[in-house]
């Protein structure tokens, strides 16, 4: 008899054992995250292995139609929930198994814009797969970073230890053009074309009600004081043309237009070398609102 008892206390044991590691399972599954796209991966969806969306990425290119980007979203959104059913079971079973660096590097690399679970184990594997001394190496750039690398308190753009970026420490540079654009990726984007001399202001963002980003969350008030201290004759807004870019461009001409102060945006319309054929109908509207002279 107490033998059989010795035998259901183990089971019972073994049963609350097996309950909190389902319980962890069930955490992990709801932190884990699975990714859906459409249009050439212009629009995707990222939901968590509960069936919540964790974010929406929409390329400022992807289409300026509110009925085609409905459908794209409703695409990638089926395709990520489709994921999650399928994948959440196989990650918390896999999880289980990862020792407890390579789980910590799988949510590290999940901190990426646009990478999942599955981008992340990817990537984790790969890394795995480097001789040891380039994945030492690989590190100690990662960990050097913070004390490598600073935002220039000027522009915020990417600057080294200290002083200022490389942009606003030429001398060449014309200083009475500020042009403002998103993040940083965007003035390399601009930089790399060699079409633009003056200055830059990268505002870290642009508001977006979804994601919560509001006036105060972005690099403004330093753009407020470099206009402040005068000199400035040209604000020129290149945010692109979503809803949220053009809403921030609005917000930032009511703040800036003065006079002596102009403040612009960029053209819009068909690029160079598109083909009228496959072209939005918003497209042509903004091409046809902005129509030049020939040779100009």
């Amino acid at each position: 008899m107490f033998g059989n008892l010795g035998e259901m206390a183990g089971m019972l044991k073994k049963a609350k054992e097996m309950q909190a590691n389902m319980k962890k399972i069930k955490e992990d599954m709801a932190n884990s995250e699975f990714e859906g796209s459409s249009g050439g991966d212009k629009v995707r969806v990222i939901v968590s292995g509960d069936l919540r969306v964790q974010a929406v990425y929409v390329d400022n290119d992807a289409c300026s139609d509110p009925a085609t980007l409905a459908e794209l979203f409703q695409l990638a959104a089926n395709a990520a929930l489709d994921n999650a059913k399928g994948g959440s079971l196989r990650t918390a079973l896999i999880m289980e198994n990862y020792p407890e660096a390579l789980t910590a590097l799988i949510d590290g690399l999940k901190q990426l814009p646009g990478v999942g679970r599955r981008s992340a184990e990817r990537m984790a594997m790969a890394m795995l797969k480097w001789p040891e001394e380039n994945l030492r190496e690989f590190g100690e750039v990662i960990a050097a970073l913070p004390d490598r690398i600073s935002r220039c308190p000027v522009c915020g753009n990417i600057a080294g230890q200290q002083g200022l970026c490389a942009v606003c420490a030429a001398p060449n540079r014309v200083r009475t053009q500020i042009c403002v654009v998103e993040d940083v990726s965007q003035l390399l984007i601009i930089e790399k074309s060699g079409a633009y001399r003056g200055l830059y202001h990268v505002l870290g963002g642009k508001l977006s009600p979804l994601n919560n980003m509001g006036e105060e969350d972005l690099n403004i008030a330093s753009l407020s004081a470099r206009i402040e201290q005068g000199g400035v004759e040209e604000l020129i807004i290149a945010l692109g043309g979503d809803v949220e870019a053009r809403a921030t461009g609005f917000m930032l001409a009511d703040k800036y237009s003065a006079p002596g102060i102009k403040v612009t945006v960029l053209a819009q319309g068909l690029p160079a070398g598109a083909n009228l054929t496959y072209a939005d109908s918003a497209t042509i509207n903004a091409a046809l609102s902005h129509r030049r002279n020939i040779g100009e």
